[in-house]
C-alpha cells in the first residue's frame, strides 16, 4: 500500500478506529456530565474519523489496483482480477458499515440517555 502524507495507511486506520472507540466510550460514560457543545464536538470527531476511513478505500481506483498488486505479489496463485473485484466489493461493504456506524452512533447515545430530539423520534437520521 502507498504511504499517505501522515504515514502508513494501516496504522492510520487503526489509529482512527482506536480513537473513535475511546471517544465513543467517553461519550457513553460521561454523556450526562458533558456540555452539549462538547458532546457535539465528540460526535463530529467520530463522524470525521469514520469518513476518513471511508476515504481510504474510496480515494481512487489506483488504491484498489495497488492493493490488488500487493496481495497478488504476496499470494501469486490468486487471480489479480478476482483480487481486485474482491477489494472493490470489500470497499463497498467497508463504506456502508462505516457510514451506518457514523449515522447510528449519535442516535444510540441519545436514545440510551433519553435526551429527546430527532434521535428519539421516528424520523430517520
Amino acid at each position: 500500500m502507498v504511504k499517505t502524507e501522515h504515514g502508513d495507511p494501516v496504522n492510520d486506520c487503526y489509529r482512527i478506529l482506536k480513537n473513535n472507540e475511546i471517544l465513543g466510550q467517553v461519550l457513553k460514560n460521561k454523556y450526562g456530565s458533558l456540555e452539549k457543545k462538547r458532546i457535539g464536538e465528540i460526535i463530529e470527531t467520530i463522524a470525521d474519523g469514520g469518513l476518513r476511513l471511508v476515504n481510504f478505500v474510496l480515494k481512487d481506483e489506483k488504491e484498489i489496483v495497488d492493493c490488488a498488486r500487493y496481495l497478488h505479489e504476496k499470494y501469486p496463485t490468486g487471480d489479480i482480477n478476482k483480487i481486485r473485484d474482491f477489494l472493490q466489493i470489500f470497499s463497498f461493504f467497508w463504506t456502508m458499515i462505516n457510514v451506518n456506524h457514523i449515522d447510528a452512533s449519535p442516535a444510540q447515545y441519545a436514545r440510551h440517555r433519553g435526551t429527546g430530539g430527532a434521535a428519539d423520534s421516528n424520523v430517520p437520521a
